[in-house]
């Protein structure tokens, strides 16, 4: 279903999906930088390239409570709020796809999925990239392909409303008479519009290239040497990332008898994350952590979904105060392979 709304009536239909739901919209935070927060808390930003944060957090705590224990007895702890993500870009609808695709797998993650299950994604199309995006390299946007409930275009005074799903559709139904039918030149603009916001993305990788490289082990020489020399070990790009799915298992007591367990994010680039009960780590060294970390986004850990686990978004690069993120590494991997030869 391909639909049309006023651009000034997006506030409105908004709220219409909100007295059914909790609506998180992108808003501007103190300090600068737009995340997605409840649209009763404050103004809907209207103008931002990339929000700062990953949506993961909103259906992924960063401090997830799984279950409430009592003595030897315990109870899955399962949020089942009904939540609507708007104005998430398309690197991130792809990350959400990734992320079902690893906590469904095999044994499917209860509490992801009783989130994940009355989660509702309106993703907005990007019509300009940040300094830092490389979605076209990666084949996520800058218009997403799957992995939405409604896709918005904008096209100025207007925005096409395209639905992925059939709770797409009921959420367009329930706008009722804001949305009309497609202008005439619908078609047309779509193709200026993704024609302008491409060539707005100066970030060019060529990651099926840079993929061959790390899983033939082709690497330059002490390569992952000299990137682990420069890496704080801080694991502030893993958090920034929206596909990662590291994480520990803790148990917090109250008391003696009761408690609650709780998973929390990790990160393979820290040396604790691979230790062993009995001492042993097998990726004991910092180089062999960096070279893990670029094997799992693209290496040999594909998706069904998915080429990369590497959606393009560049968070990691704005967030490591090193700059050394994915760009970074990449494109010195493949200046130094080329060099090489």
């Amino acid at each position: 279903m391909i639909k049309a709304i006023a651009t000034d009536s997006i506030d409105k239909w908004l709220r219409r999906l909100g007295a059914g739901a909790v609506v998180y919209v992108p808003q501007e935070r103190r300090g600068g930088g737009v995340v997605l927060e409840p649209m009763d808390k404050g103004k809907r930003a209207a103008h931002y390239r990339r929000l700062a944060e990953s949506p993961k957090r909103i259906f992924l705590p960063q401090i997830d409570d799984l279950v409430r224990f009592e003595g030897s007895r315990g109870k899955p702890v399962l949020d089942r709020t009904e939540r609507i993500l708007f104005g998430l870009r398309p690197c991130d609808a792809a990350a959400v796809t990734i992320l079902d695709e690893f906590f469904r797998r095999d044994y499917p993650d209860p509490n992801y999925a009783a989130r994940r299950d009355h989660l509702r994604l309106i993703v907005a199309a990007c019509a300009e990239s940040d300094e830092n995006c490389f979605c076209v390299s990666a084949a996520t946007g800058p218009v997403a392909v799957d992995g939405y409930d409604v896709q918005l275009v904008g096209l100025g005074d207007v925005h096409l409303a395209m639905t992925g799903t059939e709770e797409g559709e009921g959420m367009i139904a329930r706008g009722g008479e804001l949305f009309t039918d497609p202008p005439a030149d619908a078609e047309e603009r779509m193709v200026e519009f993704r024609r302008k916001s491409e060539a707005s993305q100066e970030v060019h990788l060529d990651l099926q290239r840079a993929r061959k490289i790390i899983n033939d082990h082709a690497e330059p020489a002490d390569f992952w040497d000299h990137v682990a020399q420069r890496c704080l070990m801080c694991g502030g790009c893993a958090y920034a990332c929206p596909t990662c799915t590291c994480f520990n298992i803790t148990d917090r007591p109250d008391s003696q008898a009761q408690g609650m367990r709780q998973r929390l994010w990790d990160t393979c680039v820290l040396a604790g994350f691979t230790r062993e009960a009995s001492g042993h780590n097998p990726r004991q060294h910092q180089p062999q952590r960096c070279a893990h970390r670029y094997l799992h986004k693209l290496g040999g850990s594909g998706t069904l979904n998915r080429p990369f686990r590497c959606v393009g978004c560049g968070r990691c690069a704005e967030s490591c105060i090193t700059r050394l993120g994915i760009i970074c590494v990449l494109k010195e991997l493949l200046e130094q392979t080329e060099a090489g030869r």
